[in-house]
């Protein structure tokens, strides 16, 4: 039995992350209590993200192993913050999710014939659910992430023509996504993994989170967006609401039957069991894997970095604003970073008093002296005196 290791920041929105592996036997260790067990025959990275331990042990040179790092679409995929100088350094094979991300890759100094493509998978529970061929469209699912300003209206323009529009919200989803969950509709609305997910099921699609669209997934644009794991990436804005789902309802049964047709192909091709094995069966040879003192540093700061995102609970502008000041790891964080960036780190404030209010402006210098960072100049402009605010700026 191999013994594998998976690093993932954190268990969020139910993404691909976590449903590449879903339907394996995990067991999980959560930080900082989990402990490492002395040997892993391999080590599988998501978004770069490096446990302390993990890293300390990189650090050491003291292992030899394999390191696979898989890249999808986030900020630590495309940015590779952490530097192309330590993947390079320790993987063995760099995982792109599409030709876009691949692309990216060599674009940011991952080498070239390290990188292979792992596309967006179906597991076996989307492969194998049951389902029923309908060329009706009564039902339609829109997954997307965060508040749509459109839902209410498109809501209500698809129940005019007698079809109910459900809004499957990913930030604060009940939990993820499922057969039993798409079979419930006709029509599914998404982007990236859940195009991938109603494809498994012979389900219809249209690339779209209610504000751009790609229109349907049709034989005639399977491989062009295909080479962008499905994302809106060029997708123009929905300019007129009606037209846009006019384009739905008429194009909904030749794109019904294509995608019930197609739902064999699509789960040979993009089967997890098949992709995952394929890699299993064709490891590469181990290797030593060590890191220097200051790739160990960005791989420990790109860790808190990625952490600090789990404590992002806000949802409005009004919750941001109850909650706007950093957390000491946050605010370590952005020291860290400014140090990094002397001439990046300046900070000046100009406050325009243009009402001549005493009260206002003082409450405006304590708001500025109050902050996180501190201000290298402050300037105001107006009918106030500076003589008389200079008591008031504490």
């Amino acid at each position: 039995m191999r013994k594998i290791l998976l690093t993932i920041d954190r268990f969020e929105h139910y993404g691909q992350h976590e449903s590449i592996f879903f339907d394996k036997t995990i067991r999980l260790l959560e930080q900082p209590d989990g402990k490492l067990h002395a040997f892993y025959d391999l080590m599988w990275i998501f978004n770069g993200y490096i446990p302390a331990e993990l890293n300390t042990i990189f650090m050491q040179g003291d292992w030899v192993s394999r390191v696979f790092f898989h890249h999808f679409y986030s900020y630590a995929d495309y940015d590779l913050p952490y530097g192309a100088d330590v993947e390079n350094g320790l993987s063995s094979t760099s995982f792109a999710c599409s030709t876009a991300s691949y692309v990216r890759l060599v674009e940011k100094g991952i080498k070239q014939p390290r990188i292979k493509i792992f596309p967006l998978t179906v597991n076996n529970q989307f492969a194998s659910a049951s389902s029923i061929f309908s060329d009706k469209l009564e039902k339609a699912l829109l997954i997307s992430t965060g508040y749509n300003k459109n839902l209410v209206e498109l809501t209500e323009s698809f129940q005019t023509r007698n079809i109910e529009l459900d809004y499957y919200n990913l930030d604060s989803a009940p939990g993820p996504v499922t057969p039993a969950l798409l079979s419930q509709y006709q029509l599914i609305i998404g982007d990236e993994g859940r195009v991938v997910l109603a494809m498994g099921m012979g389900l219809p699609v249209v690339i779209s989170d209610g504000i751009s669209s790609h229109g349907y997934l049709t034989e005639a644009n399977l491989l062009e967006r295909s080479d962008y794991h499905f994302a809106l990436t060029g997708a123009p804005k929905i300019a007129n609401q009606n037209r846009w789902i006019k384009e739905i309802l008429d194009g909904y049964s030749q794109a019904a039957h294509w995608a019930w047709e197609y739902r064999a192909e699509a789960n040979a091709q993009l089967s997890l069991d098949a992709c995952v094995g394929r890699i299993l069966d064709r490891l590469p040879a181990p290797k030593v894997l060590k890191i220097s003192q200051e790739q160990h540093r960005n791989l420990e700061f790109h860790r808190k970095v990625m952490d600090s995102f789990g404590e992002e609970t806000t949802r409005s502008v009004s919750s941001w604003m109850n909650e706007r000041k950093p957390t000491p790891l946050r605010s370590a964080i952005i020291d860290t970073l400014l140090q990094s960036f002397p001439a990046c780190a300046s900070i000046s404030v100009i406050i325009i008093d243009r009402e001549g209010d005493h009260d206002k402006l003082r409450a405006s210098l304590r708001s500025v002296n109050n902050q996180t960072l501190s201000t290298d100049s402050l300037i105001v402009v107006g009918k106030q005196p500076s003589h008389s605010i200079t008591d008031d700026s504490t």
